[in-house]
């Protein structure tokens, strides 16, 4: 006999703000869920603070990247070693306190900022801060050897720009290379970008990992670059676009082939990199140098060595 749920919930009429409503149908969608939904998952999240909430909002975001059927509750308790699933049960209920040790050991586990487990301190989720975003960015790209590498761009008017490489589902890096893809110009100026356009240029032209790019909405977008957010569960939420394959094409951009813009003054952006790429001798070099296929056999040596060392 079906178990009858309907005297454990609770039912009553909420009076909202229409922008509000506007946010919460459009982030419910986005989560594939009925609002009521968003509202319930967003209330039980803010109510419950300190360790269980923070364990709550990671095991939710790693099953948006893994599957509820590759991690939960009892499958955590197996890989930090406990003997049944009832220990940690009573700690995701609030029913019982987690150890400092088992805190670390599911820190660990899960790939989190131990601090951040245990006593808020800092972000959940680790952000590498990139000097360079020319072609020394495109060796450390393919000397990593990642499976695949995701080039993210805000939605914002300045087109922020992060890198992750994802290794496996459960092995990631997020960059931060700390500039902007766009001509509303906050970081780095025309040189950065010119340096940006032939890093893109020559990890296209040397294929050696699956490279896609996306556009995120620009609140998420901080989150990520925060460490507040899992960038995998993030690109579950963002727009696959071909930005990467052709912004750096200025021959293709001024084409009668030439795709949609990707953003608002995406043609323009390229036309104006271009021309600034050609009157710079270190940058106009480089070009020269991808296109003869020079660097590419550089990258290729480079990662034959890594490749024989391991």
């Amino acid at each position: 006999m079906a178990k009858d749920t309907s005297k454990s919930l609770k039912g009553f009429m909420l009076r909202m703000p229409t922008q509000l409503h506007e946010s919460i149908a459009s982030a419910a969608a986005k989560n594939s869920q009925s609002i009521n939904a968003e509202i319930v998952s967003r209330l039980e999240v803010s109510l419950l603070t300190g360790v269980v909430g923070r364990l709550k909002s990671l095991l939710e975001q790693l099953q948006e990247v893994l599957g509820s059927d590759q991690i939960s509750v009892s499958i955590l308790a197996e890989g930090v070693g406990e003997d049944t699933p009832s220990r940690l049960e009573q700690v995701f209920a609030g029913r019982e306190e987690a150890s400092f040790e088992l805190l670390d050991k599911i820190a660990e586990y899960m790939k989190v900022n131990a601090k951040w487990l245990k006593h808020g301190v800092g972000q959940p989720f680790e952000v590498s801060l990139v000097n360079d975003n020319g072609i020394d960015l495109v060796f450390q790209l393919m000397g990593e050897m990642a499976e695949t590498t995701f080039l993210i761009r805000s939605d914002s008017q300045y087109g922020e720009v992060c890198i992750v490489q994802k290794f496996t589902n459960r092995n990631w890096k997020l960059l931060n290379p700390n500039m902007n893809l766009s001509l509303n110009l906050q970081v780095g100026g025309l040189y950065a970008l010119g340096s940006f356009a032939n890093a893109c240029r020559l990890l296209y032209a040397a294929n050696l990992t699956k490279t896609h790019s996306y556009m995120m909405e620009s609140s998420l977008f901080n989150e990520v670059v925060r460490g507040d957010a899992h960038p995998l569960a993030a690109l579950k939420k963002s727009r696959r676009s071909y930005w990467f394959d052709d912004w750096w094409d200025f021959e293709l951009i001024s084409s009668e082939k030439r795709r949609p813009d990707c953003w608002e003054g995406y043609a323009e952006l390229c036309k104006s990199v271009h021309r600034y790429i050609m009157d710079d001798d270190k940058l106009r070099n480089e070009l020269e140098d991808i296109r003869s296929g020079k660097l590419t056999k550089m990258i290729e040596a480079e990662q034959w060595r890594i490749a024989s060392e391991t």
